[in-house]
């Protein structure tokens, strides 16, 4: 411990990049010393020595001694247990089942492990069930005693710890070269074997958890609609970069339940939630297995739709029926008012008709009014005229030897006659259209 604390103050005096972001040792360390590759591997024959004359038939490729004393042989299609004097043989048929077994492991919690070519296999006490399938060409598992499952590939060591999966690589100090197992000594540190040589894993190289943060704020202490789609993005960030931030893993749990598995995937599609209050709260993993001391925490509400409340179904209601029923009002009032426009136009256009009728009648008495005043005058002026022609020509035929009376009379008729004339043309002026001079009579 003191080595690796005077290692770590060296880093922070001078192990420096270039852009200033500092440099720490990888978790593993290329190494000369290493434990005797025999510390974790059984040879088949040494185990059935004892029971050679019980040994079930077969061609068996590995062996491995559980803690409680159990046996486990493997090799072709078949796994075999020994257990309480009895051996138990499991046949795998239609990929169900170890087929062609690799290795053997049993972890601290008691689980045996089985490993072929391409996958993993839990033994659940009676058989066979599925862990992992889809890794290349699996060379050893290992079990250690903190807990993990080491399982060695050709390019890549895997790692499973609190229910994650973990992979180790050039990032992590690995070389590039070929892995061919792993072993762990009586002190509990692990080795790896590679073509490049022997290279020892240094869990206190990296102790700092990762920082995990929810990137969806639009959540936080929203009320979100109880059938509305729900995505929360996650982001994480290793202190040192020891774990890039795209190899991190995430966990997630709601409401204090039981923590999902560790995904590299950094989003999370909720399910149909139940209404009411949640805390979502997500963790990271890095590469050495340190996990996220404080847990980033989102808090929501899951709310009913408006069309699902019933009190607000019914206040809405009566809302929406005391506006029709004012609507309906308005519109019945604004149809009595144009009603009622239409008849009192009607009725002023009745009046104004009636009133042009009498205007027009009233300007047609006035006119025959003053026609008859203009005739009476008229046949006053025409009489007075006639009276006195009358009474001239009267007086010319009493006296036709008198010359001078005669010569008055004339005289005088041709007066009245021009007298006559200018009333005639005064009355031939009422027809005129061109402007004349008025003169005063």
């Amino acid at each position: 411990m003191i080595r690796y604390l005077i290692a770590g103050w060296m880093v922070w005096l001078v192990g420096t990049s270039a852009d200033g972001a500092q440099k720490l040792d990888p978790i593993w360390q290329a190494t000369v010393n290493h434990p005797d590759k025999g510390l974790n591997n059984l040879s088949v024959a040494a185990v059935l020595q004892p029971l050679s004359e019980a040994a079930p038939a077969g061609d068996w490729t590995t062996a491995y001694t559980v803690r409680n004393g159990d046996i486990w042989l493997g090799g072709g299609a078949q796994t075999a247990r020994w257990h309480r004097a009895h051996w138990t043989v499991f046949t795998s048929t239609n990929q169900m089942g170890p087929a062609l077994p690799v290795s053997f492991a049993e972890t601290p919690d008691g689980r045996l492990w089985c490993a072929t070519a391409h996958a993993l296999w839990i033994f659940d006490g009676r058989d066979w069930l599925a862990a992992r399938a889809g890794l290349d060409q699996i060379r050893q598992i290992l079990a250690g005693r903190d807990g993990s499952l080491w399982v060695v590939t050709p390019h890549a060591l895997w790692r499973y710890l609190h229910g994650a999966w973990l992979v180790n690589g050039p990032p992590d100090g690995l070389p590039a070269a070929e892995l061919t197992g792993v072993v762990e000594d009586a002190f509990g540190s692990v080795f790896l074997e590679t073509a490049a040589g022997w290279y020892r894993y240094e869990p206190d190289a990296d102790t700092d958890a990762p920082v995990c943060e929810i990137l969806s704020r639009e959540f936080q202490h929203a009320n979100v609609r109880e059938e509305a789609p729900m995505v929360i993005r996650m982001a994480g960030h290793d202190k040192w970069d020891q774990t890039p931030p795209d190899a991190l893993l995430y966990s997630w749990r709601l409401d204090e339940h039981e923590w999902h598995s560790f995904q590299p995937a950094p989003l999370v599609a909720m399910p149909l939630l139940s209404l009411g209050r949640h805390v979502f709260q997500v963790r990271a993993i890095d590469h050495n297995g340190n996990i996220s001391t404080s847990p980033a925490e989102l808090e929501f509400n899951i709310v009913v739709p408006w069309y699902r409340e019933q009190r607000l179904v019914v206040i809405l209601g009566g809302a929406a029926l005391v506006s029709l029923f004012f609507a309906a009002l308005a519109v019945n009032r604004q149809r009595k008012l144009q009603q009622s426009y239409r008849r009192v136009e009607k009725l002023v256009e009745e009046r104004t008709r009636q009133l042009e009728q009498a205007n027009a009648e009233l300007l047609h008495s006035q006119k025959m009014n003053a026609l008859g005043t203009l005739a009476a005058g008229i046949a006053h002026d025409f009489n007075n005229i006639l009276s006195i022609i009358k009474g001239s020509a009267q007086i010319i035929e009493e006296n036709p030897e008198n010359p001078e009376k005669i010569r008055q009379r004339t005289a005088r008729i041709r007066t009245v006659v021009q007298q006559g004339a200018e009333v005639v043309e005064a009355m031939l002026g009422f027809g005129r259209t061109e402007p004349t001079q008025p003169e005063p009579c």
